[in-house]
């Protein structure tokens, strides 16, 4: 029987995991990295496993896109466009936030904790929503009361 060759490459095992918005341009890839080695004596594995950073703070890597407990990504609009503010428009983000951190607006917009507001009737709302339903209460307030 031959003797086993110790000068082999090591294995490479790259997979990425593409995440796009509705309208499927791709937002961010994340994915693993592994490397197997192998030595006079051992196999040595070695992975790597890229983790992002959401817009709402928390931290989303690979493994918890893929297990039991799969956690629920949405995209903000307003971190994907940002609405003006001035002097300038702010810079662009991916925008990805947990659904269980995420607030929904009265006008369908899956919104971060940044660009929620609370309005007065304790609805939570995007930036532009907001604006329109503090303008309009501006005017009813000019003409009308409450009693």
């Amino acid at each position: 029987m031959p003797a086993p060759s110790h000068n082999l490459a090591p294995i490479v095992r790259r997979s990425l995991n593409v995440i796009r918005d509705e309208d499927g341009a791709p937002v961010v890839l994340i994915g693993t990295h592994e490397i197997t080695c192998q030595t006079h004596d051992e196999i040595q594995v070695f992975k790597q496993f890229d983790t992002i950073q959401l817009a709402d703070g928390s931290c989303m890597g690979v493994a918890s896109l893929l297990g039991k407990t799969a956690a629920d990504l949405g995209i903000c609009r307003l971190c994907r466009n940002p609405p003006y503010t001035f002097p300038s428009r702010r810079k662009t983000i991916h925008g990805l936030v947990r659904l269980d951190r995420a607030h929904t607006c009265s006008c369908g917009a899956v919104i971060c904790t940044r660009h929620a507001k609370l309005g007065s009737d304790g609805q939570w709302r995007c930036i532009p929503c907001a604006r329109r339903r503090s303008f309009s209460d501006l005017l009813l307030g000019l003409f009308f009361t409450r009693r």
